[in-house]
């Protein structure tokens, strides 16, 4: 059984107790997901983003064992209410199956939260494109950033 743990407390924000008594476990999992990032993400930002609720923080077990984790937040994309997935970051490599039972209990949080859509963000189109496209993702575009430094 998968089951996701919001790291929050009843008010809905980060739990800071829970994330910082856990976080020298998170944090290798955060490093290994920095490493692929293409965007300017440090261990330090990631971790105020978790803290300041920019990002929640979201466990993932199977039958109560600690399979990883992934951050999330509520956005508004092309006018839509959507679950957006920022990082995530998996023990092991997640079978088919693994990886339908917990879109399964994600898209149960999305219901919770009203969203018509979920964003996965990721770097690592090739180790997740088919395995996303299984459990019914689609790609959408391609992101390009280019950093505008005025003289600062």
């Amino acid at each position: 059984m998968i089951t996701i743990i919001p790291l929050v407390n009843n008010n809905g924000n980060p739990n800071i107790e829970a994330i910082m008594n856990g976080w020298k476990y998170y944090s290798k999992g955060m490093t290994k997901v920095i490493i692929h990032s293409k965007e300017d993400l440090t261990i330090d930002l990631a971790l105020n983003q978790i803290l300041s609720g920019f990002v929640i923080l979201n466990l993932i077990l199977e039958d109560d064992i600690y399979k990883g984790f992934f951050t999330s937040r509520i956005d508004i994309i092309g006018g839509k209410r959507c679950f957006a997935i920022n990082q995530m970051f998996l023990d092991s490599r997640g079978d088919n199956e693994f990886l339908f039972k917990m879109d399964t209990e994600i898209m149960e949080i999305t219901k919770r939260f009203d969203c018509s859509h979920i964003y996965f963000w990721t770097t690592r189109e090739k180790g997740f494109k088919e395995k996303l496209e299984s459990i019914g993702y689609k790609p959408t575009y391609t992101e390009f950033v280019k950093e505008v430094n005025y003289g600062r």
